[in-house]
């Protein structure tokens, strides 16, 4: 008879590094800037957006500048509260 083969196991191990950013508020800061520019361009934009009927995209971009806006203050806030 032959013996059964061992079932594989594997170890994960955790990285010794630090994450680069623990508390969000960089990548929230960098997504803001980027939905700034890209309503900046939208509105550079808008009377070939609105002769299209897409005008509403403007509107898309004004809504991601706020919530990364909030994205931001809610980070910051966090920051502040950790020990």
């Amino acid at each position: 008879m032959s013996e059964p083969t061992p079932s594989p196991r594997h170890h994960f191990v955790q990285a010794p590094i630090r994450p680069l950013d623990e508390d969000g508020v960089q990548v929230a800061r960098a997504g803001t800037a980027l939905w700034l520019v890209a309503t900046l361009l939208l509105w550079l934009r808008l009377d070939a957006l609105r002769a299209a009927g897409q005008g509403w995209w403007l509107w898309v971009g004004v809504c991601g500048v706020i919530l990364g806006l909030v994205g931001i203050v809610w980070c910051t806030r966090r920051r502040a509260a950790r020990p």
